[in-house]
């Protein structure tokens, strides 16, 4: 629950800091995807290759983690999409490794299904 929770933060704050851009995304597209990073240093590692290549971006740190950066938002550009294209999909492995109960299966299929034609960049 805790690493949702980032997630959702740092997609909170770029829609407050950048409302042209979330206004325009949710308008046009509305793509939401989930990646991950192995830790902090590869986050921040992706946080300068977004600042060099003018990619909007929000890193949320979170107090309770010794304000640690957690999560970051990424403007949906082709040129956010290229820099994260290597990262793998957020729990992947996790689903892979274990098998939920079936009425949980259920209802992942379910959000699935509304997400899978939704692809945007959120990590």
């Amino acid at each position: 629950g805790a690493i949702l929770a980032q997630t959702v933060h740092a997609a909170v704050d770029f829609c407050m800091q950048h409302p042209q851009e979330a206004s325009s995304w949710h308008t046009n597209s509305n793509y939401v995807v989930c990646l991950s990073v192995k830790d902090e240093n590869e986050l921040m590692l992706l946080a300068r290759k977004l600042e060099t290549n003018n990619v909007k971006h929000v890193i949320f740190r979170e107090p309770d983690f010794d304000n640690q950066a957690t999560s970051i938002s990424i403007e949906p550009c082709d040129k956010g999409k290229k820099l994260v294209s290597n990262l793998p999909l957020m729990f992947k492995e996790k689903q892979v490794e274990q098998k939920p109960a079936p009425s949980l299966l259920k209802r992942m299929k379910w959000s699935f299904n509304i997400l899978k034609n939704n692809l945007e960049y959120k990590i």
